[in-house]
């Protein structure tokens, strides 16, 4: 899952805390999709960017532990 938004130019300390509270609201706002279907997920890694042309990007990403079931295809 990544989601990209804009947001104001990043230009000064309060500017840069408003693009880090942005990014915690996106995460809050997608909470309950990041935590469903967590069976076998070894790790959630999140990962975000704040760049001087307006742009804020956050990526969230599974990783599954692979397991093999006798039997099962």
């Amino acid at each position: 899952m990544i989601a990209m938004f804009k947001f104001v130019r990043v230009y000064n300390n309060e500017n840069a805390k408003q693009a880090v509270i942005a990014i915690g609201q996106e995460l809050i706002r997608r909470a309950d999709d990041i935590c469903s279907d967590l069976d076998r997920v070894n790790s959630i890694d999140i990962a975000s960017k704040i760049t001087a042309d307006e742009e804020v990007s956050l990526s969230v990403t599974k990783n599954y532990t692979a397991m093999f079931e006798k039997g099962k295809k």
